[in-house]
């Protein structure tokens, strides 16, 4: 990956629905050399996928907890058993395998509180090898998911705005 790879990534993190003639500008790289380095970047893996961010609270899901599991066994075939159980639980909307006391923590999505009474009592509660479910209420986002990229990008991938025919 070059410098004109990182600034178009930069470009799509800002935008990834941009055309890629207004691309080509912002990088000053011709068309065709964009829809190639974007095409390259997507086979690599380097860009995963395109998705729309959509607004918890707009679409009834406003109230969010983090969950925080310890397991009882921590190894083997009970991990991989909790996390396929992790996958069935809709309102699930991050996991992530963490260092420290617990083992896990999930960004738990509901319309409110007693939505999220009711997926603790039927459905967290319930996953196989707990050993202990703590539960932080979200009062606040400060820095929404969809921009946290956006601000670092541009100092490990500074923006070139340098003329290429590449």
């Amino acid at each position: 990956m070059d410098k004109y790879d990182k600034e178009i990534l930069s470009v799509l993190l800002e935008n990834g629905k941009i055309q890629l003639s207004e691309l080509s500008k912002k990088t000053n790289l011709s068309v065709s050399s964009c829809q190639r380095r974007v095409k390259n970047l997507e086979e690599s893996g380097v860009i995963e996928s395109y998705q729309a961010v959509v607004n918890p609270k707009l679409v009834g899901m406003g109230f969010q907890a983090l969950v925080f599991i310890t397991l009882s066994q921590a190894a083997g075939e009970k991990i991989t058993e909790f996390e396929k159980a992790l996958e069935k639980i809709p309102c699930i909307i991050e996991a992530h395998r963490i260092f420290g006391e617990q083992d896990y923590v999930l960004l738990v999505a509901t319309p409110d509180l007693t939505a999220y009474q009711e997926a603790y009592d039927t459905q967290l509660s319930s996953l196989p090898n707990i050993k202990k479910v703590e539960t932080t209420l979200l009062m606040k986002e400060i820095i929404p998911h969809r921009i946290i990229l956006c601000p670092f990008v541009h100092k490990i991938f500074p923006r070139t705005n340098s003329p290429s025919s590449q």
